[in-house]
């Protein structure tokens, strides 16, 4: 008996307590909220569809579903676009290029980085408002920009010698004021290949070459490379290759070659003057990478590295730029020309036609390039301007304007400046 009452009152003495710590966490916590009723998520489902269908709807009517895509498609005339408010002058390159902390000369980040923003060659490339040493102030993450309707509906612009504009909405998501339009999205970029794919691909057989003789008179005939030119590294080699001109010259050799080109194997197996089909350049065996040149990783592999009219054509300028640096050895050449675009982005805001095409969306100013080609040691570098053509849409003052550099890199990379190696 004297065991029953122990038990009881040490049981009655438990539920005391429990109930006032439950008493006591009830009033100090804030109320639990409610699961949301299935007729909740179910509203919730219905919603996400109906935004969906809506959405298929928009990208009918403006011609955007990629199986449409197609260089003959009409849409509707680029109207003027407001491009966001320009950036603070204090982190535009060429005022500020010291190397910061956060973000190293190969490239690599350190903590927060940039901000979401591109590091290159030890500068973070900051965009969207954004400034600072490591764009730390004010801005927003591009791509998270929300263009408006008529932006989208206008998303496939006009024509004008085949090419489809998309002007309106590339202002609007992509433009910086200090570099232009140096990065895009993937559904962007994924018109512009569909595009070169389709372009390259109906070349007639008898067209083997590029413009490869105009560029080859603006670089001299590339008398100032040595005869040896070891591991050649084309990035964005096309169907033809601008490599070809540098093995043509008398007493060129080389130890190797690698094509990079995310088109490679649609035009080795399409264009029918592709000069690599049996990955075999003028008779000398060469790799192929079926690649972005984004996604490359390579360090200190080329002896020689050529980009030639690239950089237009690419989802992310600043990555590829510090791809390529990164390939190439010390001591190794640069071959590179590319347009530059200040003074067509000025008649453009001027209220000039759009010069940028469907495939062609990047489309960056001479700052980002001069900082780039800074890193290099100056051998050979013109400036090569065409007026354009009458009729063509274009503002009559606006030139096409290409800068042609060779350039050795450093022998010794500072390996302060290199996190991880």
């Amino acid at each position: 008996m004297e065991f029953f009452r122990l038990f009881v009152g040490t049981t009655l003495l438990l539920l005391f307590a429990l109930l006032r710590r439950r008493t006591f966490e009830t009033e100090s916590s804030p109320p639990a909220a409610s699961p949301p009723s299935p007729l909740r998520l179910t509203f919730g489902v219905r919603r996400r569809r109906r935004a969906e269908r809506a959405q298929q709807v928009r990208r009918k009517h403006a011609g955007v579903a990629f199986e449409q895509i197609s260089s003959q498609d009409a849409s509707l005339p680029p109207a003027s676009a407001e491009s966001p408010p320009p950036p603070p002058t204090d982190f535009i390159l060429g005022r500020s290029t010291r190397v910061n902390s956060a973000c190293a000369f190969n490239g690599r980040e350190r903590g927060p980085g940039c901000h979401h923003h591109p590091c290159l060659l030890g500068v973070c490339i900051c965009g969207d408002g954004s400034g600072g040493e490591t764009c730390e102030r004010g801005g927003q993450r591009i791509f998270n920009r929300s263009c408006h309707a008529a932006e989208e509906l206008a998303y496939g612009g006009a024509q004008s010698d085949g090419l489809t504009r998309h002007a309106q909405h590339d202002v609007c998501a992509f433009y910086e004021p200090a570099y232009g339009i140096l990065r895009v999205d993937e559904r962007r970029w994924k018109f512009a290949q569909l595009w070169e794919a389709s372009l390259w691909s109906a070349a007639p057989a008898s067209q083997t070459t590029d413009r490869n003789a105009h560029h080859a008179l603006q670089f001299d005939q590339y008398r100032a490379l040595p005869d040896a030119l070891g591991h050649v590294l084309e990035i964005g080699s096309g169907p033809y290759t601008q490599t070809q001109s540098l093995l043509l010259r008398p007493g060129s050799s080389t130890s190797s070659i690698t094509l990079v080109d995310p088109l490679a194997r649609v035009f080795m197996d399409r264009t029918k003057g592709c000069t690599y089909k049996e990955q075999r350049l003028h008779g000398r065996p060469v790799r192929v990478l079926n690649v972005p040149a984004e996604s490359l990783s390579l360090t200190h592999v080329a002896d020689t590295l050529v980009m030639v009219s690239v950089l237009q054509s690419v989802r992310d300028v600043p990555a590829v730029l510090q791809a390529a640096y990164n390939a190439l050895k010390p001591g190794g050449w640069l071959v590179f020309a590319d347009r530059v675009f200040d003074a067509r982005w000025d008649a453009f805001r001027a209220g000039a036609a759009p010069f940028w095409d469907v495939g062609h969306p990047c489309a960056v100013k001479e700052t980002l390039l001069d900082h780039f080609l800074s890193v290099f040691e100056e051998v050979q570098r013109r400036r090569w301007a065409k007026e354009p053509r009458a009729g063509d849409g274009r503002h009559p003052a606006l030139q096409d304007e290409q800068i042609y550099f060779i350039g050795r890199k450093s022998a010794a990379e500072p390996v302060s400046l290199s996190f991880g190696g």
